[in-house]
């Protein structure tokens, strides 16, 4: 209710493919952004609640029920004013959308997933961020812990910058040498981790390259790049390294050189940079197939949101593309000016909503 363009409407999805058909304008994107908020608790298209009120509104209300293997019903509601946010599940109060992603979890692919390859570094280290979480929840506190040493370290070599002008005092230098010591620490494990589900991403990718998108010879392959961080094995084997020009630019910039926060990773198809090389259709072929082989090895059920996502695609890759997502236990919302076509018409999988 009150949600964007929508005053108060009601939805029942009950296929596993659900195309949501309308007029530029119409609300199918707002539909698929509401789905979304439901789970995470944001939006994906503006981090300002308030402008998801509907216009004359005060507030907007959601309320999205699932339904598990087991035949269990769960309730989520959540309701936004521009003075307070309450959500619940199953009539509980919860503070954090991880309390929601034990009963829903969605991965949604939009227009703005271009940047996953064409844009900056930022973006690359989001998208690993949120795989790394949703294949364990424990991840989160691992980079929450990492982003709290970061920040402490900062606010000492701002300390140092401001107070004694980028020198490090004697009295200081082993203070600052434990707070290193923790960020290395800290990184050096999410570090292993985001390689090794890259290592495993780029296998499934190109696994599904060649069982779905048959024709050429394909092939992605993903490269981690740590920021002066090397390949050190131990600590000290680092400090020793950054004990020099490193910790002089910090001292002087007030600024942290290394961690989880800097580094990044690039993208190749077919031998060639993604971002330079490949075409648009290749680079949202590239974002899909990343984005459903980072869900493949987990256990639980997805809800995929693809957003006018494959209108880059000609018809033989909108053919394949579908039939991978028919392998996956997941409920898939489309929104495409297609509006449909034979990939859809003659499914007894597919819910056609007009709006």
């Amino acid at each position: 209710m009150n949600f964007r363009s929508f005053p108060s409407s009601n939805f029942d999805f009950d296929r596993d493919i659900v195309v949501i058909k309308g007029n530029n304008g119409s609300g199918k994107t707002t539909l698929l952004e509401a789905l979304y908020y439901g789970c995470y608790l944001r939006s994906f298209k503006t981090r300002s609640a308030d402008e998801l009120i509907r216009h004359g509104a005060n507030e907007f209300f959601l309320q999205l029920s699932t339904d598990n293997d087991d035949g269990e019903t769960h309730e989520i509601k959540i309701g936004i004013s521009k003075t307070a946010k309450t959500a619940k599940v199953d009539e509980k109060r919860i503070k954090s959308p991880r309390e929601i992603l034990d009963w829903l979890r969605i991965v949604s692919m939009t227009e703005d997933d271009l940047d996953l390859i064409r844009g900056a570094p930022e973006v690359r280290r989001t998208f690993l961020n949120q795989m790394l979480i949703l294949e364990d929840f424990v991840n989160f506190e691992k980079i929450k812990r990492h982003k709290k040493i970061a920040m402490n370290r900062m606010l000492l070599l701002n300390e140092i910058r401001q107070r004694h002008r980028g020198m490090l005092p004697p009295a200081q230098r082993e203070h600052l040498k434990a707070w290193t010591e923790q960020l290395w620490a800290a990184a050096t494990e999410i570090q292993a981790k985001r390689e090794t589900f890259l290592e495993q991403l780029s296998l499934e990718v190109n696994k599904l390259l060649s069982q779905y998108f048959i024709g050429k010879d394909l092939r992605m392959s993903l490269h981690y790049e740590r920021r002066r961080m090397g390949s050190h094995r131990t600590f000290e084997e680092f400090w020793k390294m950054h004990a020099g020009v490193g910790l002089i630019e910090e001292c002087v910039t007030g600024r942290n050189t290394f961690g989880i926060q800097l580094d990044n990773f690039s993208i190749e198809f077919s031998g060639s940079n993604a971002r330079n090389f490949a075409s648009r259709g290749q680079q949202k072929l590239l974002v899909f197939l990343m984005k459903i082989a980072g869900i493949t090895g987990c256990t639980d059920e997805f809800c995929i949101l693809l957003d006018d996502f494959l209108t880059d695609l000609d018809e033989k890759r909108i053919a394949q593309a579908m039939e991978l997502i028919g392998q996956h236990k997941t409920q898939t919302f489309i929104t495409s000016p297609i509006h449909a076509g034979k990939f859809f018409e003659a499914r007894p999988d597919v819910q056609h909503i007009t709006i």
